[in-house]
């Protein structure tokens, strides 16, 4: 019997069945150190923990992030490290889509028993920019298409002019590019790139300069990848910008970004919709009885180690 230690607390459980004749723990791997396989939430998974989990054989982070795994200690310790990138794809899409929404009709800046009606924007008359064009990226283009007036793209590392004409995406070749041109910019990269490179502060002082007037920035990837102390300079100095953050450097987030009213914040709710923890979850699992038997999961985090 092996010991799967549940660390998310929004886990709905309907495919713990799967697991029958193994240990569930659930609410985190604490000191434990008898624990087999890890179901990780987004916290970071410390190097000293995973050196005194003696029977660690794997680590499964469900969903597409993950940033808080320290891969080389994993790999040195042969430990497998899964994912499940492909569940909160929709999800996060959809809401990119209902944030982009919210900010150019303004919805945001209504008052509770006011009747003060807003003058917004159409979304047919802006430019929208997509920064990353894996899974999420590509939903969001799908979803906007026919409701942007044009689609921009930058992604250097997934070149991919067949579902660009598809779906009425012009790919531009470098990122400030796509900031001079674009009214909304959202955000669909990883923290850190497979190449082995990072895009921490990707969107530094200098992009923000960059902004249009009016602009809206969208980062529903990972906090960090936005400069937080730029933004909050920029958003003070300049009204007319709006951000919409469903991700913070440090979660959760109780900076000063929350006070301003150009913000429209989140709190990490991506992939929180009942279809995605459902498929989450029965992926997360799948990758557990993966490891548990020897075999290697389907989706398997950039450069762990591979199973048998």
């Amino acid at each position: 019997m092996a010991t799967v230690a549940i660390e998310l607390s929004t886990w709905i459980g309907e495919s713990d069945g799967l697991l029958a004749g193994h240990k569930i723990i659930r609410g985190g791997r604490g000191d434990r150190d008898d624990v087999d396989v890890l179901i990780a939430n987004t916290g970071l998974i410390s190097e000293g923990w995973i050196k005194t989990a003696g029977r660690l054989r794997g680590i499964v982070r469900p969903g597409v992030g993950y940033d808080n795994v320290p891969l080389s200690v994993c790999r040195e310790r042969g430990i497998i490290c899964a994912y499940t990138p492909n569940a909160p794809s929709r999800a996060v899409a959809e809401l990119t889509i209902g944030l982009l929404i919210t900010a150019a009709r303004g919805v945001h800046k209504t008052q509770y028993g006011l009747w003060d009606r807003i003058m917004g924007r159409q979304l047919d008359e802006m430019i929208l920019g997509i920064v990353g064009m894996g899974r999420i990226g590509k939903r969001v283009a799908g979803l906007a298409r026919g409701l942007f007036g044009e689609i921009l793209a930058f992604d250097p590392l997934r070149p991919d002019t067949t579902f660009d004409e598809m779906h009425g995406v012009r790919r531009v070749d470098a990122l400030c590019h796509l900031i001079d041109a674009a009214d909304a910019v959202t955000l669909h990269v990883p923290k850190y790139r497979p190449d082995g490179g990072s895009n921490v502060d990707l969107i530094d002082d200098d992009m923000m300069r960059r902004l249009k007037p009016g602009a809206v920035l969208v980062n529903t990837s990972r906090g960090g990848i936005v400069n937080e102390a730029a933004l909050l300079r920029h958003l003070n100095e300049r009204s007319d910008l709006t951000a919409c953050l469903d991700v913070f450097a440090h979660e959760p987030y109780e900076g000063p970004l929350a006070g301003l009213c150009n913000v429209i914040m989140t709190c990490h709710m991506g992939a929180m919709t009942a279809a995605a923890r459902r498929r989450m979850e029965r992926e997360a699992i799948d990758a557990t009885l993966c490891i548990l038997n020897g075999v290697a999961p389907k989706w398997i985090i950039p450069g762990s180690t591979i199973a048998g």
